[in-house]
């Protein structure tokens, strides 16, 4: 898994790209096929603005998140995807769960 973290018309320190990877590896519990995590971080005026695309196979998942600072709109970008992960996670289990239990029928 790769996480790839840009500023953009920033600089980002190593401490801010530390903390952005880890919050974006937490996410692999939902999926361990996510290929890659791209983070970018900017400065608008006053909002820090954390914009985050998850990929993995068939599966594009992208996040927009602002904070008073921008740890804090990473976290919220972290939030937001870990939301959409675990909806598309449950539909997942949803159908496959339908699906044996139609087999299950039309075997009996």
């Amino acid at each position: 898994m790769q996480v790839n973290v840009t500023g953009i018309h920033i600089d980002v320190g190593e401490s801010l790209r530390a903390h952005a990877e880890e919050r974006m590896t937490d996410l692999t519990k939902y999926f361990s096929n996510i290929v890659e995590f791209n983070v970018n971080l900017s400065i608008e005026g006053h909002r820090h603005i954390a914009e985050a695309t998850a990929a993995a196979s068939g599966l594009v998942v992208r996040a927009h998140g602002e904070g008073a600072d921008l740890y804090a709109a990473i976290d919220s970008v972290q939030e937001k995807l870990e939301k959409q992960l675990k909806k598309y996670k449950g539909r997942l289990q949803k159908h496959s769960k339908r699906r044996q239990e139609a087999s299950a029928r039309l075997d009996e």
